[in-house]
């Protein structure tokens, strides 16, 4: 990794977030390094029409993001100095199969500096919640969403620690737009994150969203429908309306119903 971003340093353990969630047990390795997605030459705008796109962002070693396809219109995103800002970041490495996890130290992003952030990996079942946090209040509470495992976008088979950190630069270039260039809505895939919404759209049989490297069904799908049995507000997405990000009320349904409602018609459940 060092080849492509040098300025990652392997860190001591005892100055790092060191969350134990879910299936995963002592983290293995600690990485810290900076990422400047934007710069003072930098086209946002054409970077951020690339996302809209889903064109490939080339990375540089230092997070610079530079567009390749020239040939979209630029979006318009404003020049607000914070756009140029540089993030401190934290890669926790697990043993494989368990997905790397990735913190921003500096500006911390995470569910208490800013609570109506979306693409965080919060859990509102609380499952994922660090016992020590109450404590160590300076540790992020939680990482970023960089890329949904369910999807196989990244994997220790077929990827590096490096590759995952050029995914990180992307996302956080996506952050600043939204959040300092008056981008109004995220450029990137979204991932879904409430727990009605992983019942709905994540497979049985894919890869569990919290990164452990097990299947959905065999680790986290239990729990999720325990929360949401328990839960005072039992609703659910109506039938057309996955993925609209708007939900309408419904009796509430079991497990099976549910994978009935998210499996196509006349198809085996998933």
């Amino acid at each position: 990794m060092r080849a492509w971003f040098p300025q990652f340093e392997l860190c001591d353990r005892r100055f790092c977030a060191t969350p134990r969630l879910g299936q995963r047990t002592r983290a293995h390795s600690y990485w810290r390094g900076r990422l400047q997605p934007f710069q003072a030459d930098s086209d946002s705008g054409l970077v951020v029409a690339n996302m809209f796109a889903r064109r490939t962002v080339r990375v540089y070693g230092d997070g610079f993001l530079e567009a390749t396809g020239t040939d979209l219109a630029p979006y318009r995103v404003s020049g607000a100095a914070q756009l140029l800002t540089p993030y401190t970041i934290e890669v926790v490495t697990y043993a494989p199969p368990a997905l790397p996890r990735i913190f921003a130290l500096e500006p911390r992003l995470d569910s208490r500096t800013f609570p109506r952030v979306e693409h965080l990996n919060r859990d509102d079942s609380g499952a994922r919640a660090n016992p020590e946090h109450h404590v160590l209040r300076s540790r992020p509470d939680c990482d970023l969403c960089i890329v949904a495992p369910q999807d196989n976008v990244w994997s220790w088979e077929s990827k590096d620690i490096a590759e995952l950190i050029g995914y990180t630069a992307v996302w956080l270039g996506a952050y600043a737009a939204v959040r300092w260039g008056g981008v109004p809505e995220w450029p990137l895939p979204h991932a879904p994150h409430a727990v009605e919404r992983r019942m709905l759209e994540i497979p049985f049989g894919a890869m569990c969203p919290c990164g452990s490297g097990y299947s959905y069904g065999l680790c986290c799908r239990p729990r999720d429908d325990v929360f949401w049995r328990s839960s005072p507000h039992k609703w659910t997405l109506g039938a057309g309306q996955v993925g609209s990000g708007t939900g309408v009320l419904v009796p509430f349904p079991s497990s099976d119903v549910l994978r009935a409602q998210a499996a196509p018609a006349n198809s085996p459940l998933v």
